[in-house]
């Protein structure tokens, strides 16, 4: 299952970063070029290569939420080991994932406030 949701979010980001032109978006920016941009954005590509990044951090969020779907799965398959601290690593599980899922959508929101202003600075 985890393959299967990081297949589909690596087809979803290669579908989206696909121009009109067919060209294909530069490699997700780097932190230090974002901290860079952050800092002087003034362009509508500025604004871009930042939304951006945030669009691949939120991808990279919610495969990692899956990871914890999957291994909160897998405490839940094993509780003999697991007995006495399974409530525990279960909702250590069920922590990450919402923590996870939450920062994506903030990601999210990031990268389109970012485009939002890559359209009205030009």
């Amino acid at each position: 299952m985890k393959q299967l949701i990081t297949f589909i979010f690596a087809a979803t980001l290669a579908v989206a970063t696909v121009g009109q032109a067919g060209a294909v978006e530069p490699k997700e920016p780097s932190k230090a070029e974002i901290k860079k941009l952050i800092q002087t954005a003034n362009t509508p590509a500025a604004h871009m290569r930042i939304a951006s990044y945030f669009h691949h951090e939120a991808v990279r969020l919610e495969a990692e939420a899956a990871d914890h779907v999957d291994m909160g799965t897998a405490y839940e398959k094993n509780k003999m080991q697991y007995l006495a601290k399974s409530p525990t690593m279960g909702d250590h599980c069920r922590t990450w994932e919402k923590l996870n899922r939450e920062a994506a959508k903030e990601a999210n929101e990031m990268a389109a406030m970012h485009e939002a202003m890559a359209k009205g600075s030009k």
